[in-house]
């Protein structure tokens, strides 16, 4: 059992950030203590006690979610290179978020058979400013669609935008509370005490189902016009007779001839790969001229979520354009997917998210998801770029 003695301020920042890492990430059980102090103070009867500043939970509450609050740049660069070769790291030189970098090396202080070791990052801030989307909440730089740009993060404009830098932040904390004696070199050592939680990746796959069938099967003048397209744009007389052939063997039932239809073969060639697919649904139109083409409630629909959950894979929703700001409206669609799926027979544990277009607001979204019972969301990622 670890203890984790915390300053007082801030008690559910600090509370969500040490479950995450702690918990999720290391898999070790702990429990903190508040106390009058300007650290944080990490420590067991089997591991060494490790010190962590404390610089983002240090900010007065006049100046939480300003500019003033924000890590100052250029960030400053910590070589991580005394923790030796069994800490895992993209590369031992490391941005520090909150901290400071002037200590140069880890210099272990041994007391009564215990060894105290002093961290120049402050770990618990840092991981809360990137898994919170502090800055998003702080910083006003939107695109065209609302979304915070790739270009206006931290990371980016600090050349660490494809690293995994909660988890390195981790793997440092982990390698200093568990590694035994120094060696020989003054490196820390290797000699494990506890056992961490193992982990292990997975590939998930998705899909957002944003157009199932060809845009004109519902209409004979868009079909004739798409005809006109393939003939006279794309000089296809066979393209144009399979937009034909569509709109008619569509409207039988039989959808071989659309070229959006390829549900079965995402299925076949995941299934072989052993992956499992969530198709993201969109369960109402908010904004139409933006979403999808299709209705929940058509028999093509039902008759399609109910071949993917019948074969293993998931169904989720595609919460709609007009969602990312609107508490109400994203109720309204995850209980219309909810009751499609219980009619449908359609069981499933937990119920995903991905929003169209990525739009996403700090923290409202995140909020709007939770109010709403969704289980977990995919849409947090760049929409410019990945990272």
């Amino acid at each position: 059992m670890l203890k984790i003695k915390v300053p007082p301020s801030y008690p559910k920042e600090r509370a969500y950030i040490i479950d995450v890492i702690f918990k999720l990430f290391l898999g070790l059980d702990c429990q903190t203590e508040i106390e009058n102090r300007s650290d944080t103070l990490i420590s067991s009867d089997h591991l060494n006690s490790v010190i962590l500043p404390d610089v983002l939970f240090q900010c007065s509450r006049e100046k939480w979610l300003t500019a003033d609050s924000l890590p100052k740049k250029p960030l400053s660069i910590w070589d991580a290179g005394s923790l030796g070769g069994n800490c895992t790291l993209t590369d031992f030189r490391i941005p520090v978020i909150y901290g400071s970098a002037t200590q140069k090396h880890l210099a272990p202080v041994q007391t009564a058979g215990h060894r105290i070791i002093e961290l120049p990052i402050d770990i618990l801030g840092s991981a809360f400013f990137m898994l919170s989307r502090y800055e998003e909440a702080v910083l006003k730089e939107r695109d065209v669609f609302g979304r915070f740009p790739a270009e206006a993060s931290l990371a980016y404009q600090e050349g660490f935008l494809r690293r995994p830098i909660v988890n390195e932040y981790a793997e440092i904390l982990w390698s200093c509370l568990s590694y035994g004696k120094a060696g020989s070199d003054g490196k820390i050592g290797d000699r494990r005490s506890v056992m961490r939680k193992p982990r292990q990746f997975r590939t998930m796959v998705s899909c957002d189902v944003d157009h199932p069938y060809a845009r004109n099967v519902k209409s004979l003048r868009m079909t004739l016009r798409n005809m006109a397209g393939d003939v006279l744009k794309r000089r296809s007389a066979v393209a144009a007779l399979r937009t034909g052939l569509n709109t008619v063997c569509s409207s039988c039932g039989y959808y071989g001839f659309d070229p959006m239809d390829n549900f079965d073969w995402i299925m076949d060639t995941n299934e072989k790969a052993g992956n499992r697919v969530a198709f993201y649904f969109f369960a109402d139109l908010s904004v139409p001229k933006m979403d999808g083409n299709y209705s929940i409630h058509e028999p093509r629909i039902r008759a399609l979520m109910r071949r993917i959950s019948a074969r293993g894979h998931e169904i989720g929703l595609h919460g709609s354009f007009g969602t990312y700001l609107d508490e109400l409206q994203c109720s309204k669609e995850a209980g219309i997917l909810r009751a499609v799926m219980e009619a449908e027979g359609i069981r499933q544990a937990e119920l995903g998210n991905r929003q169209h277009y990525l739009r996403w607001s700090t923290p409202e979204t995140a909020s709007n998801l939770e109010k709403a019972g969704i289980s977990y969301d995919t849409t947090l990622g760049f929409a410019d770029q990945p990272g």
